[in-house]
């Protein structure tokens, strides 16, 4: 849980006062270590195994707080304005369900592919071609690295349509320097890992 300051320090405040919150994290699927957040000045503390959270040594003023947690999606940012020596007591905050994505990127010959740069992006337009087309049609959303075996795992996804786009070295090949590229539409349900094999192809210079 992260509390950020927003600004309108209650200047009637002494600005030496400290003050308090305190509330909890629900989930669908309760995990400890659910991660509350408040910005500019930003304190932030995780949750106990019952979801409960306190913020303390907060200075009085306006504060928007938000909790994230890597298997839910970060909650919508709620704003509360803090008194000197006035508690804000039993803040609740519900987490819902996010997925996410992972699997293997591989190439020639069925080889994994280490190191393939593995990008979450917008949908791809309606008609439109081609593993790189992706990277000037789409928006890049997150992004990782494979592992050396090619294998990937993207969490904490906003259910919804997305394209996948994996890109690197294509090994195996005669042309020196080629680069390859693969690309798929998928689904992200909430809760759901879903299990993604990427091919990368060659592409053109």
């Amino acid at each position: 849980v992260i509390a950020r300051f927003t600004g309108d320090q209650a200047a009637a405040n002494d600005a030496a006062e400290q003050a308090l919150m305190t509330g909890d994290v629900d989930s669908v699927d309760p995990k400890n270590g659910a991660q509350p957040f408040l910005a500019l000045e930003q304190v932030q503390t995780i949750t106990d195994t019952q979801g409960k959270f306190v913020l303390n040594g907060l200075s009085p003023g306006r504060y928007e707080i938000v909790a994230s947690h890597f298997k839910q999606q970060d909650s919508s940012p709620r704003e509360y304005v803090l008194l000197a020596r006035e508690p804000i007591d039993d803040i609740e905050i519900q987490l819902r369900p996010a997925g996410g994505v992972m699997g293997q990127v591989i190439g020639a010959g069925g080889r994994a592919v280490a190191g393939a740069h593995v990008s979450l992006r917008t949908p791809m337009p309606s008609g439109a071609k081609g593993a790189l087309a992706s990277l000037a049609l789409t928006e890049e959303i997150t992004s990782v690295d494979a592992d050396q075996f090619g294998r990937f795992a993207i969490t904490g996804v906003r259910p919804g349509s997305y394209s996948l786009l994996a890109t690197g070295p294509e090994l195996g090949i005669d042309t020196k320097g080629a680069s390859a590229a693969g690309q798929i539409a998928i689904r992200i349900r909430p809760g759901v890992d879903l299990e993604q094999t990427v091919r990368l192809v060659v592409q053109p210079n």
